[in-house]
């Protein structure tokens, strides 16, 4: 169930599209890119996708969790007229996948925070929360 989870949200973000073409140029799963970013090619718009914990669903059907997504977005920009700026992104991946059904649940957003300042680039964390229920 959460490989499916993940994957199917690797599918939708590399097919999430802007006027210019496709948003992200690298999409992954997320397994320590950032940890030693001198040793990894980066080509940034990218996502990198985790899925760090899950709990039991209070409010869902018995054996169902509720597990985080975290999308890591690495970009150039931070705003400005430029599909591939950080806040557009953002809201492009809040359209396109909040309220969305994905591996027998729901995705929702659950708001962004700012990771990292690294040369030529900037990361954000994008949270989603997904439901079995």
């Amino acid at each position: 169930m959460l490989s499916t989870l993940l994957e199917e949200l690797i599918v939708k973000l590399i097919d999430l599209k802007t006027e210019e073409g496709k948003l992200f140029k690298q999409v992954e799963p997320y397994e320590g890119q950032y940890d030693n970013i001198s040793e990894y090619t980066l080509v940034p718009p990218s996502a990198f996708v985790e899925l760090p914990d899950a709990d039991p669903n209070p409010n869902g059907r018995q054996n169902t969790i509720r597990t985080t997504v975290a999308v890591y977005v690495s970009t150039n920009h931070i705003k400005g007229r430029k599909p591939t700026a950080m806040f557009n992104i953002i809201d492009d991946m809040r359209k396109s996948l909040d309220k969305r059904s994905f591996a027998k649940g729901f995705l929702y957003f659950n708001g962004f925070r700012r990771l990292a300042i690294f040369p030529g680039f900037i990361t954000y964390q994008v949270n989603f929360i997904h439901d079995e229920s």
